[in-house]
Formats: structure tokens, sequence, C-alpha cells
């Protein structure tokens, strides 16, 4: 069972078939998130999967819109990147779904998800637990980026 890397300075992602980022519903810095998808992606990864779950429709409507900026922010002629939205569904159901082998996962810092009746536990916990995959964690606070990250 691998664990999640947290990614710093010296820490660059393996050759892989498909980069996939998760987005939550909160807020996130969008054009730094963008810059690193495209940094981390270069030369290693073809491809990218942008997935968001969302629980409610006008949720819907919003994370199409910010997956939609990312879409155009990372998206040319050597990287292709595709866009996913789940409805109604829990995390894991929706990587499971989506989920092929040679993907690598890239997760913020502070996205968790429910575990059992009242906790909450790490997304990036979870996919390294039950999938035993690659995973790569952002340092966010807030949905800002920590300076750690500056420029990877």
């Amino acid at each position: 069972m691998s664990h999640p890397v947290i990614l710093e300075r010296n820490v660059h992602l393996p050759s892989a078939d498909r980069l996939v980022v998760l987005l939550p519903e909160y807020s996130v810095d969008l054009s730094t998130l963008g810059r690193l998808i495209r940094n981390l992606a270069y030369l290693c990864v073809p491809k990218v999967l942008l997935l968001s779950v969302v629980k409610e429709p006008f949720a819907g409507v919003h994370m199409a819109n910010v997956l939609g900026y990312l879409y155009a922010m990372t998206h040319d002629p050597f990287l292709h990147v595709e866009t996913s939205i789940q409805p109604d569904t829990t995390w894991m159901k929706a990587i499971h779904k989506v989920w092929q082998p040679g993907d690598v996962f890239l997760c913020l810092s502070d996205h968790k998800v429910p575990w059992y009746i009242f906790g909450r536990k790490p997304i990036a916990d979870l996919i390294s637990d039950q999938l035993d995959v690659p995973v790569f964690v952002v340092r966010v606070q807030n949905g800002l980026y920590t300076k750690t990250q500056d420029r990877i």
C-alpha cells in the first residue's frame, strides 16, 4: 500500500497515462491550480481528468464553470484535458467509476470526505488505502496554496 505524497519543490510526478485531479465544491485558487496542473503534467502525463462530485443541481452548474475555467487554462495540443461531474454519489464511487490502470491522483490537502457516522477523512488517504495507486497532495489552507507550493 502506497501513502499519499505531499508535493514539494523536489517532488515530480512519475510517468503515467492520466492525471486525475479531484476538485471539491469549495472555492480554490483556480489560476494557481491551473498553472500547477500544467507544470506537473508537462512531459510525463498526456491526459488530465478534472473530477468533481456534487450533491445539488445548482452546485453542478457552478462546478461546470469551475472545470471549464481549468480546462481552458490547461488544455493544449500536447495535453488532453477532460472534465467529469458526478452528481448524487460519493467520492469513492465516482473515483471507482472513472479509475483506469495507469492513473495518478492529485488531491487537495484539506479535501476531506465523510468517514463512518460523524468522522471525516482525507480523500487522499481513502484512495491510497482502497486503490493502492500513486496519490499526490497539494497543500492548501482555506482554498489557498501554502508557500511551500510556490512554483513547482
